[in-house]
């Protein structure tokens, strides 16, 4: 399974960037090609500004304000994902049941496997935070923008796993966890 999985989804193919993150197709059809393209925007700057580089922070800054945003409320969209850990990709997919788990056994071999899979990791990561950006937003156009609850923060969740085809692993059935 392992080597199936490095195989075919990894081993430094720049291509599954673009497969995973075809996603975004499905979260346009069903928000809109402009909220989706700012989720996406939103999910590329908050991708940079987890630099440590001030310079990007700044014009993540100047790329929310761009696209009409409240700066307060990008601050509350992406600490609540990290908070949450949503748009985390470690080793995490529907058909693994090992969720950001690392290898028990770390040989040299494994380490350049799970660095082959950055491609893959990148586009569903770049899908997950565009899904998540999108709920959060429709969310927040619906509260009259009040930052969320829990119970809501859960709901929010539900909704980006939706935008994001059911790919998380919560969305598998009983007997794919085995």
């Amino acid at each position: 399974q392992e080597l199936t999985y490095y195989w075919k989804m990894g081993f430094w193919n720049p291509a599954q960037a673009l497969k995973q993150s075809m996603t975004i197709v499905h979260t346009a059809g069903l928000v809109g090609p402009i909220n989706a393209a700012k989720a996406g925007v939103l999910a590329i700057a908050q991708r940079t500004a987890m630099t440590d580089w001030n310079g990007l922070k700044e014009v993540t800054k100047d790329v929310v304000r761009e696209l009409g945003l409240n700066e307060k409320h990008y601050e509350w969209m992406t600490e609540d994902l990290r908070r949450i850990g949503f748009g985390k990709m470690g080793r995490e997919f529907a058909n693994r049941a090992d969720n950001l788990e690392g290898q028990y056994i770390k040989t040299k071999f494994g380490t350049v496997l799970d660095h082959s899979t950055v491609f893959v990791k990148a586009g569903e990561e770049f899908s997950r935070r565009t899904a998540w950006n999108a709920a959060y937003m429709e969310f927040l156009a619906k509260t009259n923008n009040k930052r969320p609850n829990d119970a809501q923060l859960s709901a929010i969740l539900d909704r980006a796993d939706l935008l994001n085809n059911n790919m998380s692993h919560a969305s598998n059935a009983a007997w794919n966890t085995g």
